[in-house]
Parts: C-alpha cells; structure tokens; sequence
C-alpha cells in the first residue's frame, strides 16, 4: 500500500510539474547609424499576470531573457515601461525546451 501510494504521488508530482513551461525571448534595439538591431543587454524583464507580479529577470549580452517554471496562460512582459501581451503554452520539454517568446523590439 505504501509502495501505490508513493508511485501515485511521484506521478502526481512529475504530471503537475510537467504542465509548466519555460520561456525565452529577446530584446533588441534598432540602431539607426547602422541600420541593424543590436541586442539590448542589461535589460529589466518583468513578467506579471492578473495585476499580480510574478518575477522578474535581466537580459544576457544577447539580450535573452529566461522564466522557468511557468503556468501556461496570458501574461504581461514588461520593458521599460513598455507593457508586452503575451501567451504562454503548454509544451513538451521532450522536443522543445523552451516556449520562444517573439523579439521584442525596444523603441
């Protein structure tokens, strides 16, 4: 009986972690010298949901920003003030292991 018990939790567990997603994106900026999109480094990411702040996090010199371990569900990115829609789904970590969020393009 404790054996089913366990293995019904350790299923439980690894099912309910499963359903979150990891997320990246990028953040860049456009260059008008050199007409190209640098990436915008050392940025603020913040992601909420619902008025409800989540986490938050600061892009790499590539300007890639990672969230682990999210609900799948509407989301807000915020960047400097700017307020960034986004959708987060499900996804199977065993062919993809990260949601790619779209480039967010800096003003």
């Amino acid at each position: 009986m404790k054996l089913l018990s366990f293995t019904i939790l350790l299923f439980l567990g690894t099912f309910l972690y499963a359903q979150n997603t990891d997320i990246r994106g990028q953040v860049v900026s456009y260059n008008t010298y050199y007409k190209n999109y640098p990436p915008a480094s050392n940025m603020r990411v913040n992601l909420s949901q619902n008025n409800r702040f989540i986490n938050s996090t600061y892009t790499d010199a590539g300007g890639i920003y990672y969230f682990y371990n999210i609900t799948p569900g509407s989301y807000i990115l915020q960047i400097n003030n700017r307020v960034y829609n986004i959708n987060v789904h499900h996804i199977n970590k065993r062919n993809q292991q990260f949601q790619d969020i779209s480039r967010i393009l800096l003003p």
